[in-house]
């Protein structure tokens, strides 16, 4: 009888035993279990926004603020998970924002700079304007200041906040006055240096570059003007032989009125022969069309007025000189267009 009462006692322990293993203990078990498991897989699927909790086999996953996308794809993951009962989402769906793109920073360009060298009868130019369409209505600039004959070297590229384009035209109207010289901008500077042929184009250009302060608030004015030496008698007939030597001064039709486009080479036929102590003969030409007694009185007409501009521009009238030839003296074949054109010419000797 008391074995059976031992062995009732035993098997009721062991029971108790039993139900005080799974009851107690095995739950809590289960439940790490799943929360290791959750957390590794919403690592392993980058799903950092969500935290998790869980209750025996019950899932609660939260998050400040996340997409429904991202809710659904997290809730599917954590559901596939062996264990797992249910899931509960307690956090925000709403929109995410997403930061801001920041501006990807862009240096400031440069203003406008320039450096234009002139020798007389060439302009070499570099520097850095706004634009291609700057470049080019600044070569025009050029091409109008200094005429024909003018070798132009442009070597200008692109880059500046500003073209400055109305301030470089005024400081080609100054170098175009120059025997040689420099036109510069840098820094909201700009500079005139060279020489001229006379003090009265020195105190005229300075004066000039004075008043354009006034116009211009944000630049600075230089100059740096001296007195040309005077040309001998040979330096002064290549000079002037190298102004005419592609081009001619241009005529109306029939008539002795110098075409405007002739203006500046005549400017700077000027300048040139400011600066030379000899009598400068101006010699009329024409082709072999028409009248030759017509052509005769039309060249001379025509060398009075290339005398009266140049006397007009301060070259003195007893140092000028002007004879007409009409037809009789051509340099090229008066039987063709090309031909006539050339015989149609100014020539300029000194003597």
């Amino acid at each position: 009888m008391i074995k059976k009462i031992l062995l009732l006692l035993a098997l009721l322990a062991l029971i108790i035993l039993t139900w005080f293993c799974v009851y107690k203990h095995h739950p809590n078990s289960i439940q790490q279990d799943i929360s290791d498991r959750v957390q590794e897989a919403l690592d392993q699927e980058n799903m950092t926004a969500f935290s998790s909790r869980v209750d025996g086999r019950e899932v609660y996953l939260t998050a400040n603020t996340v997409s429904e996308s991202e809710r659904d794809a997290a809730v599917d993951r954590v559901e596939s998970i062996w264990g797992v009962r249910t899931v509960t989402f307690e956090g925000q769906v709403g929109q995410v924002e997403k930061p801001a793109d920041i501006p990807e920073f862009t240096p400031p360009l440069p203003s406008a700079t320039l450096d234009a060298e002139y020798d007389g009868n060439s302009i070499n130019l570099s520097g850095v304007l706004a634009s291609t369409e700057d470049i080019a209505l600044f070569i025009d600039h050029v091409q109008a200041e200094f005429g024909q004959g003018i070798t132009i070297n442009n070597n200008l590229v692109v880059g500046s906040d500003d073209s400055s384009l109305s301030i470089l035209k005024q400081g080609l109207a100054g170098l175009s006055s120059l025997s040689s010289g420099s036109l510069s901008l840098n820094s909201q500077v700009l500079t005139l240096s060279g020489e001229v042929a006379s003090p009265d184009i020195q105190q005229k250009t300075q004066s000039t570059f004075a008043q354009l302060s006034s116009s211009y608030n944000d630049f600075d004015f230089n100059t740096n003007l001296q007195i040309a030496a005077t040309y001998d008698d040979q330096a002064c007939q290549k000079r002037l032989n190298a102004l005419v030597a592609n081009t001619n001064i241009r005529f109306e039709s029939g008539k002795a009125d110098i075409r405007i486009e002739s203006f500046p080479l005549l400017k700077r036929i000027s300048v040139v022969a400011q600066s030379c102590d000899a009598v400068l003969h101006i010699k009329g030409h024409t082709d072999s069309n028409g009248n030759a007694d017509f052509n005769l009185a039309l060249s001379q007409q025509r060398a009075a007025s290339v005398k009266e501009y140049l006397n007009n521009s301060n070259v003195d009238a007893s140092r000028l000189k002007a004879s007409g030839f009409g037809e009789s003296q051509p340099i090229a074949d008066n039987s063709t267009a090309t031909g006539r054109a050339v015989n149609r010419r100014i020539e300029f000797n000194v003597e």
